[in-house]
């Protein structure tokens, strides 16, 4: 019967299914698979430890994981499709500024909007777009879906040794900014009208602090 389930999505509800799946994909310039490709050649650049770029690294995914508590909530105040623009430029923006970091500090700054944008908030868009538009479904749409993060985990480090090697880290993040900007906002289309109202949900609003309080998303 489960098969039967997963093969009846993939029929009836591809077009849904290819939202998610592609976004959870280009979610990939945010994943720790993708930056540490650029390690190297980052270290060789602003000449720096491998302690000092790991600490900002980390201060990066840290500032990222709060920020979330701010900027995560905001999809239930729009549109997902205008949100998911909006964060796909963001990510973007991202890119272009790892591109051009005249220095680590800049490079901080774009670590930080990389992992927020792609690691965080592109993943809560294909999240809760397949969330609100599979039903009782959403739990095998949403193991369909995340299908597409293994697979840009599969090919994207292949494709940067060799975009690194061929023209270099700088051009390479502006190639990824110009994919994500262009694929991201044609993968936009994709999501079903019928979904992106601001707020399904007609339910009271808990404010973010008092979200974070509840024991049960601490333990989750």
């Amino acid at each position: 019967m489960g098969q039967g389930t997963y093969r009846r999505l993939l029929k009836e509800r591809r077009r849904d299914l290819s939202f998610g799946f592609l976004f959870f994909f280009l979610s990939c310039v945010g994943q720790t698979f993708f930056i540490s490709n650029f390690g190297p050649t980052w270290r060789e650049e602003f000449a720096v430890s491998d302690g000092l770029l790991g600490l900002c690294y980390f201060i990066a995914t840290s500032l990222s994981a709060l920020c979330l508590a701010v900027a995560g909530p905001l999809i239930d105040r729009t549109t997902l499709a205008r949100y998911a623009c909006g964060v796909v430029v963001f990510v973007a923006c991202g890119c272009l500024i790892a591109a051009a970091s005249p220095n680590i500090a800049v490079l901080c700054l774009a670590l930080l909007m990389l992992r927020l944008g792609g690691q965080s908030l592109m993943i809560h868009v294909a999240m809760t777009s397949t969330a609100r538009t599979f039903g009782n479904d959403k739990a095998k749409a949403l193991a369909l879906c995340i299908m597409g993060l293994g697979v840009a985990q599969a090919v994207t480090p292949g494709l940067l040794v060799i975009g690194i090697e061929a023209v270099g880290w700088r051009l390479s993040w502006v190639a990824s900014g110009l994919v994500i900007l262009c694929a991201g906002l044609a993968v936009v289309q994709l999501l079903p009208q019928s979904k992106t109202t601001a707020n399904l949900s007609q339910g009271a609003k808990l404010p973010a602090l008092a979200v974070l309080r509840d024991p049960r998303v601490i333990i989750s």
